[in-house]
């Protein structure tokens, strides 16, 4: 059998004897082994693969012996029993046991206290006394709500042995990894716990400690979040005259856990090991508690291990999750460098970036170019930034045209001096407009801060966003901008848009509406300027939630375009298109088909049958037909409208996406899942590469794809991609949004199909909260999540309070809702189960037989909730006969 002590004879030996010079080995040894020939065998061994292969090989020499040493060292000393006596302290339990010792839960007389009790060993050789005085020595040193404090260092008598042992604090508390899993943290929650642990961790350092076994495992997080980091036993004191011990670990001795350990710790460097290397390991650990994996497969032999470790490249965090792309990639990769001078110097610069990540601020892990810190200005994806950058180009170019036009009245004026007025009036104009080109550009350049946004290439990014850069600018202009109105207007106007394009509906609503007045004060109420802006605000509006609003904008809307520009313009027709979502948001649906395809006439005849304005407007009539229910010819438009699209467009294109979104519900409709599942995937991927995976319409896209995952029980894969849209909802838009809370909902609806009732109740009651705060009084989202909560009630055998639940959106409905909307009927169809539930027959048949009518005559007879109304009217007669 191999001792751990011959094993690390022969480790000490090598690291020795392989630096010297080769003619000096041979006297080295001789007299180092003296008469050990089979200890100077295994050294020799070991030095000829030395010089055959690399550090993969040295290491495979010793793996079979390490194996072998597994099988040797002394195992642990039987467990003490409960009521057994160490020092001051009583025995109460085991809580585990580990590489030196077992851990047990103990009871101090003085002061009276739990502690947890380490007990090491009972079998001692020097190296190992001298690991258990450098634990005490070190933990004593530290004093941080982050660290397990420890209390006291002895030794004990137990088994006739003397054993040494250490009192530290019992932390009570689960597992780092098992604490976010359980409790679904964030990803910000998530970061929030690692600053916390680099912060401990920089205490320790600045005592003169590392850990070098920072594992999830040696991580407790406490019922109030608080994560301790536990077991610094295999910590190295960087101070060299802590107690005059030489603590350095030996060549090749391999201390820690594998999967956590940096590379100079695998390739046994002691030199090299220095507080970078816990810094690596926090890096693995951040890695894990993100993703849930490991940044590489640690398994088989010690060489395999050793190779993945020192050569192999970490799977990219963006490639877990599209989540994780942008600064949190950066931040993870950077910590785990395998030249660790690329690393972060300390645990506190570590911590300073994810706490910059957290507060959406510039992190240092990267040279802040031009278009970086853009990035940082903002927080979404590569098209915002490239609509400014156009926004600046098409000012640009504005000023090289109108001086175009100024050089051409100039020359004009020495051919007619008739045409002089005329022509002084245009060199004034095309200097007002390269004035205002000019103060655009300049405050656009002095808020990006960019010499050259395309230097470094970084427009193919999926992340490069910009919305801090546009509420920085916000706020200058409300300090009080020194500019005139006009140019004031311009950007307000831009800003505005890019808002919008972000998912920042009510920033942009503010922005436009801003601009709009300025607009009309500069050039009156029926100027071609303020009619444009008006469409943009109009758009926010709808997206913002203000539905009242949106309608009494928009009803002079294409009238003033068509007056201004021409009933056949691009920007009239354009304003048809947000009046036709205007109706469609209020879900005018028979008026709403009527207008688009009025539109559609509209574009042919203006534009002809290919451009890209028809196009759209027949996949928009598509949509809305959809939602008539009239698939057929939904669909033929659509199939339509999607190969004009392929056909004039590279994929992916937001027109192309477009019509692919409409698509997908009008095969679900049809039936045909299967094809729905597929478009959707192609919807969710041509807009994670367009707009980036965190974008509102990203996430809406997802939803498709999550229902139709649900259908057919694929619940691994709808539950993974649910809680990533909900972590990019909350963190990109907030718990409140109008798209986050329609997530919610659909996720507690999930929840109450899949019969976790209680869960479902809990989200749906928040959702209806939530939705009462920040939508106008009986939107239409409103009474769909009351909706469901009343049919989650009646399930868990609460028909009373179903009833009442349903009752109040029924009557909220028939006040708020057009006469002929679909949602009362329904909502009285729901009600009316209830009320059959409670034995209320009468009451119940007369609400049944209106909703049928109602809704056959709204949707047909076929139709699915007309079917649905049919059934229920059919089994309460049933439950009346019986």
């Amino acid at each position: 059998m191999v001792s751990s002590g011959h094993f690390e004879r022969v480790a000490e030996l090598f690291a020795a004897a392989v630096d010297l010079p080769a003619d000096q080995r041979t006297s080295y040894l001789s007299q180092r082994c003296g008469d050990d020939a089979e200890l100077r065998r295994e050294v020799e061994e070991l030095i000829v693969l030395d010089e055959r292969a690399p550090l993969q090989k040295r290491i495979g020499a010793l793996d079979d012996q390490l194996g072998q040493l597994a099988v040797g060292v002394t195992s642990h000393a039987d467990a003490l029993p409960p009521g057994a006596q160490i020092g001051g302290y009583r025995i109460l339990g085991e809580l585990g046991r580990g590489g030196m010792g077992i851990v047990y839960r103990a009871e101090q007389a003085q002061p009276r206290r739990t502690v947890a009790l380490k007990l090491i060993r009972s079998v001692l050789d020097d190296r190992l006394l001298r690991r258990f005085e450098q634990e005490a020595e070190v933990l004593g040193l530290l004093h941080h709500p982050g660290i397990a404090q420890i209390f006291e260092a002895s030794t004990a008598r137990t088994h006739d042995q003397s054993a040494p042992f250490f009192a530290m604090e019992l932390v009570e508390g689960e597992v780092l990894t098992e604490f976010a899993t359980r409790r679904s943290l964030d990803i910000n929650d998530r970061v929030r716990l690692l600053v916390a642990i680099g912060d401990a961790l920089q205490h320790a350092h600045q005592k003169g400690v590392i850990h070098r076994d920072l594992k999830p495992a040696n991580v407790l997080v406490t019922r109030e979040g608080q994560p301790k980091i536990l077991d610094f036993g295999v910590a190295r004191a960087t101070d060299a005259d802590l107690r005059g011990a030489t603590l350095q670990t030996d060549a090749w001795q391999i201390l820690g856990t594998l999967a956590y350990m940096s590379p100079e710790q695998v390739r046994g460097e002691p030199k090299g090991i220095d507080t970078r290397s816990d810094v690596y390991a926090l890096g693995v650990v951040a890695y894990e508690l993100l993703t849930g994996e490991l940044p590489y497969e640690v398994g088989g032999s010690l060489p395999e291990a050793a190779r993945v470790i020192t050569e192999r490249e970490p799977v990219r965090l963006g490639n877990r999750s599209r989540l994780f792309r942008g600064d949190l990639e950066t931040i993870i990769g950077k910590a785990l460098q395998k030249d660790r001078r690329m690393r972060y110097a300390s645990a506190s610069e570590f911590v300073a970036d994810l706490q910059r990540f957290l507060h959406h601020e510039p992190i240092e892990a990267r040279n802040p170019s031009t278009i970086y810190q853009l990035e940082k200005f903002a927080r979404r994806h590569r098209g915002l930034v490239t609509g400014l950058l156009i926004a600046v180009l098409i000012l640009v170019g504005a000023v090289i045209g109108m001086t175009h036009l100024m050089l051409r009245a100039v020359d004009a004026e020495q051919a007619a001096t008739q045409l002089a007025r005329e022509e002084e009036t245009q060199r004034r104009d095309a200097e007002r407009s390269r004035d205002i080109a000019a103060a655009v550009n300049e405050f656009l350049h002095r808020m990006l801060g960019a010499p050259d946004p395309w230097q470094e290439n970084e427009l193919a990014r999926h992340d490069v966003t910009v919305a801090a850069v546009l509420d920085s600018a916000a706020t200058e202009l409300d300090d009080g901008f020194d500019e005139l109105d006009d140019v004031q207007a311009e950007i307000r106007t831009t800003l505005g848009a890019t808002y919008l394009g972000i998912g920042e509906f009510r920033k942009a609503v503010e922005q436009l509406a801003r601009a709009h007045e300025l607009q009309q004060e500069l050039h009156g109420e029926r100027s071609k300027k303020a009619a444009v802006v008006l469409r943009s605000l109009i758009e926010a509006t709808v997206k913002a939630g203000d539905l009242d609003r949106a309608e009494e904008l928009s009803r002079e809307l294409v009238p003033l375009h068509a007056e201004v520009m021409g009933p056949g313009a691009e920007e009239t027709l354009l304003a048809r298109f947000a009046r036709l979502e205007v109706m469609f948001a209020h879900n005018a649906l028979d008026d709403a088909a009527a207008f688009a395809r009025e539109t559609l006439d509209v574009a042919e005849e203006a534009r002809g049958s290919d451009d890209e304005l028809t196009v759209r407007a027949r996949g928009d009539l598509g949509l809305v037909l959809l939602n008539l229910g009239q698939l057929d010819e939904a669909e033929a438009l659509q199939r339509e409208a999607l190969a004009a699209c392929r056909a004039r467009y590279e994929d992916p294109h937001p027109h192309t996406l477009a019509v692919l979104n409409s698509l997908t519900g009008t095969l679900w409709r049809k039936g045909r899942a299967a094809e729905a599942e597929e478009v959707a995937r192609e919807l969710v991927a041509g807009r994670t590469e367009l707009l980036g995976p965190g974008h509102a319409q990203t996430l809406n896209a997802l939803n498709g794809l999550i229902v139709f995952l649900n259908s057919r029980r694929a619940y691994d894969e709808s539950d993974r991609l649910r809680a990533e849209q909900l972590t990019a909802a909350r963190v990109n838009l907030g718990d409140e949004h109008p798209l986050t809370l329609s997530f919610r909902h659909n996720a507690a609806n999930t929840l109450w199909r899949r019969r976790r009732l209680d869960q479902a109740e809990a989200e749906c009651t928040a959702v209806v909260a939530a939705r009462l705060r920040v939508l106008p009084a009986g939107h239409e989202q409103i009474l769909l999540s009351q909706e469901l909560l009343g049919l989650i009630q009646r399930d868990q055998g609460r028909p009373a309070e179903a009833e009442a639940t349903l009752r109040q959106a029924a009557e909220t409905a028939r006040q708020s809702m057009a006469k002929d909307h679909w949602l009362p009927p329904w909502l009285d169809v729901q009600l009316a189960r209830c009320l059959a539930d409670l034995k209320r027959y009468d009451e119940a048949k007369a609400l049944l037989v209106a909703a049928e009518a109602a809704l056959r005559e709204k949707f047909g007879a076929e139709n699915s909730r007309t079917r649905s109304a049919r059934r229920a009217l059919g089994h309460l007669r049933r439950r009346q006969s019986k």
